[in-house]
């Protein structure tokens, strides 16, 4: 993992929403879904695939409903979930509100439930659907800062090596309202392979938990160091 995918794990989750269009902006997922529909008729309302998106690989599900909000549209349910999880170390080292870090462990897992409606029957743009829904995200971040070089926490300065550790934890899991617009997977009763792409937007409904503790044996930083310091994490 690169050190933007990881510095996107953090900022999205992790940013306060001071507006709403920052919030959402920086949650944008886009998936690619693989979905092959069962074989036998009594099952042809379902499809299922594999996902890959912004909160990693998963597995998703759909079927059609027996709704409608207009003549000829079709309205399908679907599940999803996807996640990732990844070891930082000195070769993924990156920079996060001023410091480096290189050593940890960033994990994220999402489940995506509501529905898929597409208001064209015919057409190119019968795949076309607008989705809403639900989203439950969960992302726990535990990393540690590179204390051989000189640091700056909270505003004051620390030499290299003056710190055995300084430690970031982030913890975010939140229940947010989902909405979406994409193409594809529209279920027909043909069995198949079919592609879906979608492009949504998650409002965050709370801030995450964030810690930063330092093992420091010359007492280099005070308490008011690491509190500034973690808000600086909430901002970034």
């Amino acid at each position: 993992m690169n050190t933007q995918t990881y510095k996107s794990l953090i900022t999205g989750p992790v940013r306060k929403s001071l507006m709403t269009a920052i919030c959402t902006s920086s949650l944008v997922t886009l998936s690619l879904d693989a979905s092959a529909e069962e074989t036998s008729a009594s099952d042809s309302r379902f499809s299922t695939g594999i996902s890959i998106g912004a909160t990693g690989i998963g597995v998703t599900s759909s079927a059609i409903t027996d709704f409608h909000l207009t003549e000829n549209d079709q309205i399908q349910w679907r599940l999803s979930g996807s996640g990732i999880s990844a070891d930082v170390d000195s070769d993924d080292e990156f920079d996060f509100a001023g410091i480096d870090y290189n050593d940890g462990v960033v994990s994220a897992f999402a489940i995506q439930g509501g529905l898929d409606w597409y208001p064209i029957s015919s057409g190119w743009a019968d795949e076309i659907f607008v989705s809403g829904g639900l989203m439950w995200s969960s992302l726990n971040i535990d990393v540690d800062a590179n204390t051989s070089k000189d640091l700056r926490v909270g505003g004051s300065s620390v030499n290299a090596g003056a710190l055995t550790s300084l430690t970031t934890k982030i913890e975010n899991n939140q229940l947010m309202p989902y909405l979406g617009i994409g193409w594809g997977n529209k279920i027909t009763g043909e069995r198949g392979f079919d592609f879906q792409v979608e492009l949504g937007i998650a409002a965050q409904t709370r801030d995450a938990d964030v810690s930063v503790a330092a093992v420091d044996p010359t007492s280099v930083l005070s308490a008011a160091d690491l509190e500034a310091e973690k808000r600086e994490v909430e901002d970034e």
